[in-house]
């Protein structure tokens, strides 16, 4: 089935879709600027349409190497390039940015597309990752932790009975499931069970 929109529902269309966009011309002047572009960058549509891409869009790759301009002059997409922004009160934002060239009927470039999203959370996730121990789905700040973590492929490949101690919620099931999928059993299954949800006197029988 064909879905034809009517062109009245562009604008719309363009300032709902959730990630920042604009286009320029051939001059490098910004032709559209869409409500999450002016979120990011703080510049209005109306304070953006008409000027330089530079002036509007700051990154730290524009007067080096500018992927919109990369993308009009060789034709070619550049996807979700990481770059920082400074935004119009002057924060630094870090983004992800897609760029390709805009073409007409006649296969003639006239101009570029930009889209291009916040990074923001995922820079700050990235920074607690860094600053965290890491092992199988198990993450610690501990530096005890990491002590445990560079014992459990020892643990894993003997063939000793293992007692992991710990208060309720601090990850023993994780632990065993780690030692298990590390081990000659990793092909066998894991079988987690919990103990008190077991009356007292079958675990006694």
């Amino acid at each position: 089935m064909t879905v034809v929109l009517d062109e009245r529902f562009f604008p719309l269309i363009f300032d709902a879709i959730p990630v920042g966009i604009f286009t320029i011309d051939s001059n490098q002047t910004i032709t559209s600027f869409n409500r999450m572009a002016s979120e990011l960058t703080g510049f209005s549509c109306g304070e953006a349409v008409g000027k330089p891409c530079s002036s509007i869009f700051r990154t730290d790759l524009c007067q080096t190497n500018c992927p919109l301009k990369s993308s009009i002059n060789t034709g070619r997409r550049i996807e979700d390039q990481e770059v920082r922004i400074t935004a119009k009160d002057g924060n630094v934002i870090p983004i992800a940015m897609s760029t390709a060239a805009l073409i007409n009927e006649d296969d003639k470039i006239i101009g570029g597309v930009e889209m291009f999203r916040d990074l923001r959370q995922v820079t700050e996730l990235r920074k607690k990752l860094n600053n965290s121990y890491v092992f199988e789905d198990i993450v610690s700040k501990n530096h005890r932790m990491r002590q445990i973590f560079d014992l459990l492929p020892l643990v894993a490949n003997s063939r000793s009975t293992v007692l992991i101690e710990g208060g309720s919620g601090t990850g023993k099931e994780l632990i065993a499931r780690a030692i298990h999928n590390l081990g000659p059993w990793k092909d066998k299954p894991f079988v987690a069970l919990n103990c008190g949800a077991v009356p007292d006197n079958l675990i006694e029988s």
